[in-house]
């Protein structure tokens, strides 16, 4: 005979949840791990490996004019760890991990009949299925994830003082905390948005002015050591201004960039889900997220709180405003959809948000027996994208490592630039798959190959056709944040190969020899 409370199910305790919130760590924790290590330098983690290579951890600070905190920050772990991965992938974790946990904490404050659920949405938010920046290290979590950690740890605050009466302390820890979010980069404007809004929604005015003011302040700081001007996505000049001149198209974009955070992004990764028993990752991919539902199958989801309905919804509905308001800083100037892995980034200020309001959306949208279904289901499709795209990492840059081996002859040890004209590949912008190639590389060698995009050499070298020599080539001085040699270019070439392979041919065609 099974005792225990009134309709909780065989097996299902108190302690159900702990240990699937276990499992769930060690899942995340692992494959975040195994994706960074085998991949490393991630995305732009290449960036702050050259700028090391180039002139060490004060070039990393020098090249960091508009976020000097967050440059700071960067250089200062590279003062330290070199180019040793351990300190950089145990920096990533340690954020990462926060922020799981202020997603699960948001969760059983806002959804207590259902409180259960959260190592679903701890998973969610660690999982790249809405950002996929995960395996990024430390140029991605200073300026992204540690203003949103400290954001999202100011807004609990206020919510544990709303429940019991704030006091001075707890809105002083409160302002502090996002003061020094918006000092260290722009991503505190986004997650303020989002938190606010909520805070208004829900008539908890007060809590939603103390991370203004808070942030406020951040950013008055922000503004004075930085130079905006550095980067345009930065400058609040330049925003106004396209702003005004395209004002009609940001309210759809930000409306697609929400349906795709809160619907969408999942849609995608449930078409992504397959098994080739030729493929050891997808097989091992199944597996883990098998086990791991199966872990998490003892956690009884509804407590059947009376209150839990009415109240939630209330809750859902705010959060879906946080996350459209939260993209608002993020997508005034960026077109939609987006076209390369690591400007997901733009979502990870709205990441818990939109987490919460997917699972919420899906158990409402569900019968009640059937909740625990949309648990495991969602539990499954965050472990395989944990799992594949950390696999994806390691043959990314095997693949990147073999273009750099084919290309590293045509540079050789002759000074001067070698320009290649690259198509989109592998979802990573030109200057991404540059500094990849070349990381096995030493410099000055690493610093003479040159990638970039169709149309950027098409303002820069004019059309195919204009057979102008490489020697005549007046390029001028160019803002580029990612540092090359400072030689004259000796050589275009064009990347016409649609594989992972490059096919060159020479920049300029038709062209009559002389």
């Amino acid at each position: 005979m099974v005792t225990g409370a009134p309709g909780r199910w065989p097996g299902s305790n108190r302690r159900a949840p702990l240990l699937a919130g276990l499992a769930v760590l060690v899942v995340a924790v692992s494959s975040i791990a195994a994706g960074a290590w085998w991949g490393f330098p991630v995305q732009d983690d290449t960036y702050m490996i050259r700028l090391l290579r180039m002139g060490g951890p004060n070039l990393i600070l020098a090249e960091h004019p508009d976020r000097p905190i967050a440059g700071f920050l960067i250089g200062s772990c590279a003062r330290i760890a070199g180019e040793s991965r351990p300190l950089y992938i145990a920096v990533g974790l340690l954020f990462w991990c926060a922020l799981a946990a202020e997603g699960a904490g948001l969760w059983i404050r806002l959804f207590p009949g259902w409180s259960r659920a959260w190592p679903a949405v701890a998973l969610a938010v660690v999982a790249p299925v809405i950002s996929q920046v995960q395996f990024t290290t430390l140029t991605t979590v200073v300026p992204c994830v540690l203003p949103v950690v400290l954001v999202l740890a100011a807004m609990l605050t206020v919510l544990r003082g709303a429940d019991a009466g704030m006091g001075t302390g707890a809105r002083i820890a409160a302002v502090v905390l996002c003061a020094c979010a918006g000092a260290v980069s722009e991503y505190s404007l986004a997650a303020v948005s989002g938190a606010a809004t909520y805070l208004f929604l829900r008539a908890r005015w007060r809590g939603g002015l103390t991370l203004g003011a808070g942030v406020g302040i951040g950013y008055v700081v922000y503004r004075a050591l930085g130079h905006m001007a550095a980067r345009a996505t930065t400058d609040p000049d330049v925003q106004l201004e396209v702003l005004v001149r395209n004002g009609w198209s940001v309210p759809l974009r930000i409306l697609s960039a929400a349906w795709t955070c809160i619907v969408g992004s999942w849609g995608v990764a449930v078409s992504e889900l397959r098994i080739e028993w030729s493929s050891k990752s997808t097989l091992v991919a199944a597996v883990v997220a098998l086990a791991l539902a199966a872990c998490v199958a003892a956690v009884r989801v509804d407590r059947g709180s009376p209150d839990a309905p009415e109240r939630g919804a209330g809750n859902l509905l705010a959060l879906v405003a946080a996350v459209i308001v939260g993209l608002v800083p993020a997508f005034v100037l960026r077109e939609f959809p987006l076209r390369r892995i690591y400007e997901t980034r733009f979502f990870v200020p709205v990441l818990v948000f939109a987490s919460c309001s997917t699972l919420a959306g899906l158990l409402y949208l569900s019968r009640p027996r059937l909740r625990a279904l949309v648990v495991l289901s969602i539990v499954l499709i965050c472990a395989d994208r944990l799992v594949i795209r950390a696999v994806e990492e390691k043959r990314l840059k095997w693949g990147l490592e073999r273009i750099g081996q084919d290309l590293r002859p045509l540079v050789g040890d002759a000074a001067g630039l070698v320009v290649v004209v690259v198509p989109a590949r592998f979802a990573m912008s030109p200057e991404e798959t540059m500094t990849k190639v070349t990381y096995a590389w030493g410099f000055p060698q690493a610093g003479r190959l040159w990638m970039m995009g169709a149309e950027e050499a098409k303002g820069l070298f004019g059309p195919r056709a204009g057979c102008r020599s490489a020697t005549t080539l007046d390029m001028g001085p160019q803002v580029i944040r990612w540092p090359r040699a400072d030689e004259p270019v000796r050589l275009v070439l064009w990347d016409a190969s649609h594989t992972e392979q490059p096919d060159l041919e020479p920049y300029y065609r038709g062209c009559v020899a002389r």
